[in-house]
């Protein structure tokens, strides 16, 4: 909706105001909202949002974006199995996200194929935060520590 605004008005300042709180508000609902309707969101909306993604370069629907892209990150989060018998990998993915994206997006990779640059860049994240967990933060961690379960699980 900012978009369309900017595009008529002509200023950024509509885009500017897209990426504060009242643009990013759109993510906060879908995500309350999903989480109370949790079992209607399995059955039926991540159809919809898997469909919104696979035809938005021929529609363009960025109204229904942020709604199908919470929708997936909901599912994934809530509904596939879990990981963390094999350790905590969410500090990792924290620390080393934001310095692999910026060299790929320094080097103009995600220009040139964005579909393949995520897949590679979340595998290359995801194994950056397991070399983390298993070889720096596990060592580290107090036997009282809430995450000894895991650390024994792995050992």
């Amino acid at each position: 909706m900012m978009d369309s605004l900017a595009i008529t008005t002509g200023p950024g300042f509509y885009l500017e105001l897209q990426r504060q709180l009242p643009g990013q508000l759109t993510y906060f609902i879908t995500g309350a909202l999903g989480y109370y309707y949790l079992q209607y969101l399995v059955k039926y909306a991540v159809w919809l949002a898997v469909t919104v993604f696979i035809f938005e370069p021929w529609l363009p629907l960025t109204f229904v974006q942020p709604l199908a892209l919470g929708v997936l990150v909901l599912y994934c989060a809530c509904v596939l199995p879990s990981l963390g018998k094999y350790g905590d990998f969410s500090y990792g993915i924290y620390i080393v996200h934001f310095p692999i994206l910026q060299v790929m997006i320094a080097y103009g990779l995600f220009e040139k194929s964005p579909w393949l640059m995520l897949f590679v860049s979340s595998v290359i994240v995801i194994v950056g935060a397991v070399f983390l967990w298993h070889f720096i933060e596990k060592l580290f961690l107090a036997k009282s520590s809430h995450y000894v379960k895991a650390i024994n699980d792995d050992s």
